[in-house]
């Protein structure tokens, strides 16, 4: 009968040396490439998972951040602080009032019309009569407004200077509108009434840079809202797109160009407020996609210790044999401890590689461009490492607390 004596003489002889423990491992990893597969995957998945977040965190954020700063800094907003009935704030001339200042591209008044909720806005179909009342909102707005948008249509076209100086009943409806309305389609010239006034629709608006209402309203010339509904009491805003570097001067000289008499009646509002809010979006953003790769991590970590401790249990006689020939419990711990750490080290190096590709990948197809941080990029196998190591903690203590005599018997 084989018995076991840990205080034996073969206990005593046996040395922990590195290269043994490395022999050890690579041969145990060799002769199950099944189970190795499965644990260099799920270190692949979560390193991966983790280097993918973060970089696409990185690539998103520039991206987000260049075009913020494109907008932000060069945007200035002007507004009717004390709304009037008996006056506007803006003349019917302002856009060529303030393109005339140095540095301005395009400007454009806007303001909500004061629409009445009944009837509102009614979509007329072609040849059914009228439609059900829909509470869109109106909007005036001068020919500039598209330009300084930046909007893009769907269909149609958009309204410009002549038919805001002959007041004509156009409306642009914004996409979110047009779908409000059921309008889908106006090659044939649809109409809607606002406030039972008839309009032509003659464009809907796909998307905007700047001024993202206007995709919910309709949009009609500011000389026709003036016209049927006057001055908004609600006040009323001009948006100014300016060359990089000229917001600031442009801002100090909007409000007497536009409004000479009375230029305290103007607040204007430049684009350094903006930046404030970009940063607390940036760190919240930033927190929890972190959140969000560490926990990919930590699954990657568990799939590890899961097909490592399958492993252990696999193994019981052979960690029987290796205790009952003088193996000492901190060489199976080793052992073991070194398999996943290889296996987490090879992964790590996989889900890298993987992860620079997908990223290279989807910035491509969204034509952004890649931003990748050496800081972040160069310890991602390092993280495999770890990764590795740590979920074979459990494990390999496992595997070290095993009673030879009952591992044999299995």
């Amino acid at each position: 009968m084989l018995r076991w004596r840990p205080d034996g003489p073969a206990a005593g002889k046996q040395s922990l040396r590195l290269a043994d423990i490395a022999s050890e491992a690579v041969l145990g990893i060799s002769a199950r490439p099944g189970r190795s597969m499965l644990t260099m995957l799920a270190a692949i998945v979560g390193v991966g998972s983790f280097a993918i977040v973060i970089g696409l965190t990185n690539t998103t954020r520039a991206e987000v951040n260049g075009r913020f700063n494109s907008l932000a800094a060069t945007e200035v907003v002007v507004s009717d602080t004390e709304p009037q009935l008996s006056s506007a704030a803006f003349p019917p001339d302002t856009e060529r009032l303030i393109d005339r200042l140095h540095g301005v591209l395009s400007s454009g008044v806007l303001f909500p019309v004061g629409v009445a909720v009944a009837p509102g806005v009614t979509r007329l179909a072609p040849a059914a009569g009228q439609g059900p009342a829909n509470s869109v909102q109106v909007m005036g707005v001068s020919p500039g407004v598209f330009q300084v948008s930046m909007g893009k249509l769907a269909q149609g076209r958009f309204f410009g200077a002549l038919a805001d100086r002959q007041r004509q009943n156009v409306v642009v409806l914004g996409e979110a509108a047009a779908a409000q309305l059921g309008v889908t389609d106006i090659s044939a010239q649809p109409a809607i009434e606002i406030d039972g006034i008839p309009f032509t629709i003659v464009g809907i608006l796909q998307s905007v840079g700047r001024e993202p209402s206007l995709l919910q309203v309709a949009i009609i010339p500011d000389q026709t809202a003036l016209r049927y509904w006057g001055i908004s009491a609600l006040g009323a805003d001009a948006i100014i797109a300016t060359r990089p570097g000229s917001a600031a001067v442009v801002a100090s000289e909007a409000a007497v160009a536009i409004l000479p008499a009375d230029p305290q009646r103007l607040a204007v509002v430049s684009s350094s407020e903006p930046f404030i809010f970009q940063a607390a979006i940036n760190g919240d953003l930033s927190a929890l996609l972190l959140l969000a790769g560490v926990m990919a991590l930590l699954m990657g970590m568990i799939g590890i210790a899961s097909v490592t401790l399958t492993s252990v249990l696999e193994r019981f006689y052979e960690i029987g044999v290796r205790r009952a020939l003088g193996a000492t419990r901190p060489h199976i711990t080793c052992q073991f401890l070194a398999e996943s750490t290889i296996l987490g080290t090879l992964g790590g190096l996989a889900g890298t590689c993987l992860s620079i590709i997908i990223i290279v990948t989807i910035a491509d197809i969204n034509h952004w461009n890649a931003v990748f941080s050496l800081a972040v990029i160069l310890p991602d196998p390092l993280i495999g490492t770890v990764a590795g190591c740590l979920a074979g903690i459990y494990p390999a203590l496992r595997a070290a607390r095993l009673d030879p005599v009952e591992a044999l018997r299995r």
